[in-house]
């Protein structure tokens, strides 16, 4: 929960010294010389990390800043006046550093081998790279420039000042190590080790890994294309070029599923997150799939209204007691605007003779973002880097004039709208989500979703449509989400399918942060190159209102559309 500069010394200069394992302790205590030259469980460790760290994130990042700024939810009776202010948050930044910290080590361990075992540990080495790059896009998105370049030198070369690069320079670099990467895990791979089952994600398949790295470099290309849009061209027809190709299908996605343990629990801790108003009606007019697992519905079933009508008791008047209920009308959600926090129709329960409360909104539905809710004994997976994203970038470059040759922008938008609802009723299944055997997925709901005037990719509005499937898709990893709305505008004042509700709060709209704030470090070790990266950035460091982190931004979204402005023609 500690900020970016908090720990930036800890991380580079101490972390090194501590061991996530008791094999990596064993290792640290003479760096010359290797006790067990087998670096997988190293590996395994990072990887378990990805994700693992997430109950910080989910509790502060997600729950309480990303969704509710994306207007995807509200707390149960609103959001607050403050909402647009940034208290503490979760742990993607240091968690950078632990990833990498084991990966840097297998790759110094592969280095200190003689040439032969180096050798058939080439493909090993390069795997390395990928996961850190992932987690490090994740970081530098709400916090900028950050120390990569120099970053992991203090046990080795006595380095505790590393300079901060700027994000482009991040990309640059990024982009190279994945590059490097992806022309090793292509070529034969014929006698070499590999991580095996330790690889819970892709079992130490070295094509996997070269396509998941080349999937990556797209989330790189969707966020320089605002800077610089030949930057994005080069990047996009790299990928297309490689022998790696993409993920495209289900089996190929980058899945984090290592065990039943649930990562990031539904904390209810300031009431249940619950359904924004625009969000769900659109769901609901659209009787979208995902809309079931993505949410719980209300109180309000046919039973909970005969009982009102019997007691002759007061019920919300949007509902009419002499039309049956069914599931679609129990989806509510309440308006985002602070202005109309706990405001009537749309906030506040209902009490029957029994003393039973009955809400009105839709909550999230904590079964599908945590298994083991309410005594459930299903399994957590995820989809990191899924089929479904890569498929709408693709029909979004497709429709932007970046890729011509490689099919049509409807095929791929079919395509991911398709994978994301295949993905999510797999997620919904293994989660044991209540009541799935009826609310599963069906080939014929697709087909009839995909026809539909407000989705069909028929030539009206189609970037708007595309930039709406991918709020959707990305509801489960509101990270990626939130980068949607930054550099998209997307939802609009001006849109046709889901209106972006201006918050209002004592009559004037809030502006919403755009990054996370920064601290100066208590550590002074590393002053200058901090004092440095915030000058380069033009921060205000300590800052935590949206006033100054709407305007205060990363690199790549530096002139991108206000939240709620974009234009979609």
């Amino acid at each position: 929960m500690k900020k970016l500069t908090q720990f930036m010394a800890v991380i580079v200069a101490a972390v090194m010294i501590t061991a996530c394992t008791d094999d990596f302790a064993a290792i640290n205590e003479n760096p010359a010389q290797i006790n067990d030259p087998n670096p997988a469980h190293l590996f395994t460790e990072s990887i378990y990390q990805m994700n693992h760290y997430t109950y910080t994130e989910w509790f502060y990042d997600n729950y309480n800043y990303f969704w509710r700024w994306n207007q995807s939810t509200v707390f149960i009776d609103g959001n607050e006046s403050q909402f647009n202010q940034v208290g503490a948050v979760g742990g993607r930044n240091s968690n950078t550093y632990t990833i990498s910290r084991n990966l840097d080590e297998i790759r110094r361990i592969i280095d200190d081998m003689d040439a032969e075992d180096q050798e058939i540990r080439t493909h090993m080495r390069a795997i390395t790279y990928i996961p850190s790059v992932y987690q490090a896009i994740r970081a530098s998105d709400l916090y900028g420039d950050m120390p990569w370049s120099e970053a992991m030198q203090g046990r080795y070369e006595n380095n505790y000042t590393p300079v901060y690069d700027p994000q482009s320079q991040l990309y640059e670099q990024w982009l190279s190590e994945l590059d490097a990467a992806i022309e090793v895990l292509v070529s034969d791979d014929s006698g070499q080790l590999d991580f095996g089952n330790q690889d819970f994600i892709y079992d130490g398949d070295s094509m996997s890994w070269a396509r998941m790295a080349n999937s990556l470099k797209l989330r790189i290309a969707v966020r320089v294309e605002g800077q610089d849009p030949q930057w994005a061209q080069q990047i996009i027809d790299d990928v297309l070029a490689s022998p790696a190709g993409i993920i495209e299908t289900a089996e190929e996605e980058f899945r984090w599923a290592p065990s039943g343990e649930y990562t990031g629990e539904a904390h209810d801790f300031w009431g249940e997150p619950s359904a924004a108003y625009n969000f769900i009606n659109k769901l609901v007019e659209l009787e979208d799939p995902r809309t079931h697992f993505y949410f719980e519905p209300n109180d309000f079933d046919q039973d909970a209204v005969d009982t009102f009508v019997e007691e002759e008791n007061s019920m919300p008047d949007w509902i009419d007691a002499d039309e049956p209920v069914d599931l679609w009308s129990q989806y509510r959600g309440g308006p985002v605007s602070p202005a109309l926090s706990g405001s009537y129709p749309y906030y506040g329960s209902y009490t029957d003779n029994s003393g039973s409360s009955h809400a009105q909104l839709s909550h999230v539905n904590r079964r599908f973002m945590d298994p083991s809710y309410d005594g459930g004994s299903g399994y957590y997976k995820d989809a990191l880097v899924s089929a479904a994203e890569v498929a709408l970038y693709m029909a979004e470059f497709i429709e932007k004039g970046y890729v011509t040759g490689h099919g049509t922008a409807e095929e791929w938008y079919d395509r991911g709208v398709r994978a994301s609802m295949e993905t999510s009723d797999r997620i919904a299944e293994v989660a044991q989500v209540s009541g799935y055997s009826d609310l599963q997925v069906t080939e014929s709901q697709i087909n009839d979703y995909l026809a539909q005037e407000d989705v069909a990719l028929n030539g009206i509005g189609n970037l708007e449509k595309i930039y709406f499937q991918q709020y959707i898709n990305f509801f489960r990893y509101p990270t990626e989400q939130f980068a949607l709305t930054r550099r998209t505008g997307f939802p609009s004042v001006d849109g046709n399918i889901m209106a972006w509700e201006p918050p209002i709060s004592g009559g004037s709209e809030l502006p919403l942060p755009r990054r996370f704030p920064i601290d100066e470090p208590s550590n002074p070790q590393n002053i200058d190159n901090f004092q440095a990266a915030m000058q380069n950035m033009g921060w205000t460091v300590g800052a935590n209102s949206g006033s100054v982190l709407n305007q205060e931004r990363v690199w790549w979204d530096d002139g991108n559309p206000n939240f709620g402005t974009g234009s979609f023609d």
